[in-house]
């Protein structure tokens, strides 16, 4: 209790369970298409546009976060 009475009345950032459970699918689709999957089988595995699918294997090129358009899904905790 003594380490939140020092932080009394700040608030911390805590990402909702969709972001995580998200950022957890991109990590896989990367993986597939590394290991060769193909855009068309991922967009029927996961549901996906093409777009999202291009996106989410393009981006870790590009020095993006893993999570690609998400970033608002968090919910604060006051302290």
């Amino acid at each position: 209790m003594r380490a939140l009475s020092n932080h009394a009345g700040s608030t911390c950032q805590i990402p909702k369970l969709d972001k995580i459970l998200i950022q957890l699918r991109n990590i896989n689709v990367r993986q597939k298409f590394k290991q060769g999957a193909s855009v068309q089988n991922l967009v029927r595995r996961y549901k996906l546009t093409r777009q999202m699918i291009n996106l989410i294997v393009t981006s870790e090129a590009d020095g993006a976060p893993i999570l690609v358009g998400d970033a608002h899904k968090q919910m604060e905790l006051k302290l």
